[in-house]
Order: C-alpha cells, then structure tokens, then sequence
C-alpha cells in the first residue's frame, strides 16, 4: 500500500504515542483489538486484569457451573450474564446502572429521555428474577402504558434469548397478558406490570420485594404514599428477618453497642426505584430527590439523619440510598443522534430542554400561563376542586351528556401545524375540557394511501378539510353543541364551507352556518335555514389579549378545570378503542383523547407575551431553529382551540346555560308570522322548531 506523505506523517505521529504505551510491540490486528475496546472508557494492559475465567479458584475447578453461576450472580460480572443468557451486548453506562441499583435499596434513576430507563429497568428486573429465586417484582407507572413499555422490553427478550428460555422452559415461565395486570414468571420468581388506579384500590393489599414507579412525577403523590408503599411491608424473608431483629434488639436489652453494621445482613432486602424524567420543582419528584440527596450528602452524621427523617422512619442508613442522574451531556458519544438532540435544543424551549434532557427540575414554566397555575386548575387527588358546594370530578371522555351543552374551539392549521379541536363542556359555574382531537395532513394522506393499498377498509376518499369537518359533525353526535368557535383564517374558510355544503351531510343532519348576531351586519346565511352556532373568532390583537387574559383569570378563578386522569383510564379506553375496529382509525381513542388534553396543557406552559413596536401585547410559542437554521415556532394549535372556546363560551354564556322564553325571539334576530302558515323564522333552525308550540 502507498501512502501519501501527509498520511505518512500522521501515522509515524500516532505510533510514536503508541510507543510510549504498553500498546507498544502490537501487531497490527492486536492494536486494532484492543482500539475497539474504546467503548469502555479504558485501554488497559489485559495482563494487569484478572479474568475470572482464566484465573479460577482451585476449588472452583471440579464445580465449574456453580462457579459460573456466582459468577453472573455478582453485579461487577452482569454484562457476562447479559451475554450469555440474553445475548445482548451492553456498554458500561448500562452495566454501572445495573450495579447501582442491585447496591442500593432505595435508587433513584433520573436521565434524559433516550436514555433507554425503560431498557434499563426490564434488564434488571429479569436479572433479579433470576439470581433471587421467589422474588416478586412490581413495575408500575401514572399510566399502564409505561409499565407495559418496560414489560414489552422484558418480552422481547424473552423471545430472542434461546439460552434463557431453555434455563425456564415448560411450565408457566415466560410472559402473561390478563385483563388487569401482565405477568412475568421465571421458576418461582414472578414480576407484574400494574394499573394504579384513580385512587389505588385495585392494587391494595399487593405485596412485592421490589417496587419500580416509573415516571414517579406523575403518579400521584398520595396513590403512592397511601397504597404502593405498603407493598413493601413484608418481609422478602420474614422468618430470617424475624431472628435477625430479634439479635438485635437482644443486644440493645443487655448494653451491647449496636452500630449500622448490625443491620446488614445477607437477608434479601425489599427495595423501591424511583424512576424518570426531571419535571418542576412543586412536583413530589422533586422533594425525593432533595430527601435523597441530603441523605447521601450527610455521609452518615446522626444530627443530619436525625432531621431530615420522621421519627417513624427507622432504617437510616444513608448507604442505602442513591441517585444515578444521567443528563443527555453526560451519555457516550454514539448511543444518541445528536444531531436530532440539537435539533430538538434549537427547537423547544429551554425549560422544556433542561428538564427532558438535561435531568434538571425547574422552577416553574415562565410563560404567561404558568405551570403551577395549570396544575392549580387540573383535578387530581391531591388538588381537590370545589363548586357550588360540591366536589368537581370528571374525565377526559368520547361521549358527552345530552342534558349538557358544549362549546367547540378549532384551530384550523393546515401543513405542518395540528388541526385541533378542544370541547368545553358548560356547567353554570364553571367549564370543562372533556374533550380534544387532532390530527394533520400528513395523516390524512397516510389514510388515503392505506385505502388505495387495501390495507384499511375505512374509506377516507374525501379531502382533508372535508374529513375534518365530517369529524365535527360526529362529535355534535356525542356531544351537544351550542356554538363552534372557528377562527376563520388558515383553513377556517374550507371547513366553513364544508359544513354548509348540503351534499356533504348524512341523513338526519342539516347545514351548519354562522351565528345570527343582531349587533352586526346581517349576513347572506341569516336567510339560510340550518343550524346558525359558528361563532367567527376576531384574530385582532385586541380580541387575542383580551381572551388570553380572560382565559388566565378564568384559570385562577377555576372557572375552567382540567380532568383528572389516571392508569386505568387508559386501561379502559384499551376495551372501548378495540371494540371500535378499524373505525378507530378514523374516530381515534380515548388514550389518543387523554393524551391530546396532557399536550393541550404543554402548549399552555410555553406561551410566552411580548410586547411588538407598536406597544400591543403578543402571545405567542417561543422562536426556534430547525434545520438549516430555519426559523420557526413551537405548536399552539390546541392552546389556540382552547383559547377560541373559552372565550364564546364567556361571551355567550347568559344564551348558553339560560332556559328558552319568548324573549329570544326578538334577542335572535326574527319572528314567526302566525297569520301566515308557510312563514319561515328567520335565524336558528332548531330555535324554530320549538317556538313552534308558541305561536301555533
């Protein structure tokens, strides 16, 4: 091979380091060897490390098996057992992981997202099935969808682990999918994924050694104070802890010394992992993680121990307790695209940033809706809501009540943006979100081309403000309508139109029109007979900060309420979202619901006010850079779909909620000719038709 002189140059630079290394005297392929060992963290001289393999104990040599076998017990040698049980190759982040929370009975795991926590979790659950025969294992979250995310983990290796499943073969090892809770049995060892439940109850009474709360930020405090604490009440071996207390408090009656060393024991310990991503500092997360943390700083004084433990807290021993905290910064080079990562730091806002990635807990939001404020009006069993004299509870729902009326926002985006719809619905002294839905052309274009390629039955052969606007009028199905709050530029005109189209409608419908409003101009739709509640939202500067700061009053009022939401939610929306078929795909889920409502109040947390040069405020998502450094903004399709709602159902509320009398004749805009049996009522349809007893 010939070389030019510049890379001559170079090579005769690396291999004078080299020379000053135990690399030295390398073949070529043995320095290659030992480069690809970069991964980690170390290049090191193999004659200066023993290898449990090659070095064995003399009276290990005629039990070689049980030998192996201490061998993947211990936590310094899991990636062996990783390799050969699951044939998974790990790096050494991972396996530190893995040793930290075999170390310690009460971890904490805080890390970027991408960090694969999830991952982590179901290796170490399975690896704790195995070494600690008769153990049981919990894995729970706010929602059973996290739980089921690390258990599909465990599944999946499962199923690609030969060497694993010939260890557990037969019986009722490997993985159980029930109706409430999935199942992971190896031998006598058995790991469940749980609901929690609105308020616990359908876990009460259920008893582990290892408890794993998932996303502990947003699984609610008392839930797991009140219920989830208490699996962990009994003993992993109560008989053996049984003698061991009893030592001990042998000890204390005759004036023996006992120090922390008498605690421990070769006794399985239960243990509890706090998981997940960072969040804001009012939240319960944050307040474990400083519990831990002064633990671990104390290094073990009895005065700091002693004040920041209750005095019902008996185990102290500050060892016990860790904090593995990964920030994206801090993950080797290659595991992450950080391409997409700075893509993603350009893109959000920076809060956002420092929490999901950088393991960092915020203050609070500092947009003009702060979080704390969010959280102030959103249900929970914490943060109880009084109106009227009576306790507010409600869910996120695809059915509304017939006795109730609601209030439609749409933000119509088109492109890149959501299409967005947020239902309010109308109680008198106050509003509720029940309802959200979104979706995007994109998405409408994938339905298409599932159509044309049979790989759906539901036919979409309608274009896409058609398909929105078929959507609205399936919610007015489920929802009764009194006004839709459409801001009519983007794509607000096509959906407008849509709605007006009498061959767009299904038997039984009629055409929806503008609202007659006396006050103004008459439109050439208040002749129109149909169904007069689209509301147009003014987009003036005026109207937008008047409604902001009504929607942010209204907010601390409590006047509008967010729904309480919880894992068995989601559990039964998995019952109602598979009875619909392939017609969900159309319709959506109720977990797509849930999740549209969490969103809703994401984009809440980001809006920002500024003022422009001419001195009026602006409301706005903070400006990003995607790539190429292009300019852009965060999604406020939904918060704009809320804001639209609220402030019809404000302005229109005295039309809304009061009963119907003769004097809406004339508030409405029109009359009925009595004297003449073919006079049309010139406004409302539906107004029409129950004036019609008045007059007749």
């Amino acid at each position: 091979m010939i070389m030019s002189d510049k890379k001559k140059e170079t090579y005769y630079h690396v291999s004078e380091k080299i020379d000053k290394t135990f690399l030295a005297g390398l073949s070529h392929e043995k320095l290659n060897e030992r480069l690809k060992e970069a991964y980690l963290g170390i290049i090191v001289n193999h004659d200066t490390i023993a290898n449990p393999l090659v070095d064995i104990p003399f009276v290990a040599q005629e039990n070689f098996n049980e030998y192996l076998v201490y061998l993947m017990s211990r936590p310094e040698y899991f990636y062996f057992i990783m390799k050969v049980l699951f044939g998974m190759k790990s790096f050494p982040l991972q396996c530190l992981i893995l040793k930290e929370l075999f170390d310690h009975r009460f971890p904490i795991l805080l890390g970027s997202r991408g960090l694969a926590k999830s991952t982590a979790i179901a290796l170490y659950c399975l690896i704790r099935l195995i070494i600690t025969p008769g153990i049981k294992c919990v894995i729970t979250g706010a929602g059973f969808r996290q739980a089921k995310i690390v258990f599909e983990m465990m599944e999946r290796i499962w199923e690609t682990s030969p060497m694993l499943k010939n260890c557990f073969k037969g019986g009722r090892n490997g993985p159980n999918h029930g109706t409430d809770a999935w199942s992971f049995r190896l031998g006598d060892s058995i790991c469940w994924a749980l609901p929690v439940g609105h308020d616990g109850q359908k876990v009460r009474g259920f008893r582990s050694n290892l408890l794993f709360c998932d996303e502990f930020a947003s699984l609610p405090r008392s839930i797991f104070e009140e219920v989830m604490s208490g699996f962990l009440t009994v003993s992993a071996e109560p008989v053996e802890q049984i003698q061991h207390r009893a030592t001990i408090n042998a000890k204390k009656k005759f004036g023996i010394p006992v120090d922390l060393s008498d605690y421990e024991s070769d006794i399985i310990q239960n243990q509890l992992v706090l998981s997940g991503t960072a969040y804001y500092k009012h939240n319960h997360f944050y307040e474990y993680f400083t519990k831990w943390r002064s633990i671990i700083n104390s290094g073990g004084d009895s005065g700091i121990l002693n004040s920041i433990f209750s005095e019902k807290e008996e185990n102290r021993n500050w060892k016990h307790y860790s904090i593995i905290r990964i920030p994206v910064e801090l993950i080797p080079e290659g595991f992450m695209d950080m391409d997409q990562i700075n893509r993603i730091k350009a893109s959000v806002n920076k809060d956002v940033f420092l929490r999901e990635y950088s393991a960092c807990f915020s203050d609070d939001s500092d947009g003009f809706f702060k979080r704390s404020l969010i959280e102030f009006c959103t249900l929970s069993l914490s943060n109880k809501i009084i109106k009227d004299g009576q306790e507010i509870k409600f869910n996120p729902v695809l059915y509304g009540d017939k006795n109730k009326k609601y209030v439609y926002g749409v933000d119509p985006a088109y492109q890149g943006d959501n299409f967005a719809i947020v239902i309010l619905e109308i109680n008198g002294s106050h509003r509720r979100v029940v309802h959200c839905w979104t979706t995007q052309a994109s998405d409408h274009k994938q339905m298409l081309k599932d159509f044309k390629n049979g790989k759906s039955s539901i036919d979409v052969q309608h274009q896409y403000f058609d398909y929105c606007a078929r959507k609205i009028r399936t919610l007015m199905k489920r929802f009764p309508c009194a006004y839709i709050a459409l801001d009519a530029q983007g794509g607000g005109r096509a959906i407008m139109e849509s709605l007006m189209d009498p061959s767009k409608l299904e038997p039984g419908e009629e055409i929806i029109l503008p609202a007659i409003n006396p006050d103004e101009k008459p439109l050439e739709t208040d002749m129109m007979q149909g169904d007069h509640i689209i509301k147009i939202f003014k987009n003036t500067s005026e109207t937008i900060t008047e409604a902001n700061h009504a929607l942010k009053k209204d907010m601390e009022s409590r006047d509008i309420i967010f729904p309480y939401h919880d894992s068995i939610s989601y559990v039964e929306s998995e019952f109602y979202d598979t009875s619909l078929g392939e017609s969900s795909v159309l319709y959506d889920t109720l977990e797509d619901c849930i999740a549209d409502i969490e969103e809703l109040k994401n984009e809440l947390s980001t809006i920002a006010i500024s003022e422009t040069k001419t001195g009026r405020e602006s409301f706005d998502t903070p400006e990003t850079k995607g790539a190429n450094s292009k300019k852009g903004r965060l999604k406020k399709d939904r918060y704009s779909a809320l804001l639209m709602a609220n402030w019809v159902a404000r302005s229109e509320e005295n039309l809304i909620t009061r009963p119907l009398n003769s004097s809406d004749v004339i508030t409405m805009g029109g009359y009925v000719d009595k004297n003449n049996p073919n006079a049309m009522f010139i406004g409302n349809s539906k107004l029409a038709q129950r004036l019609n007893d008045l007059y007749s």
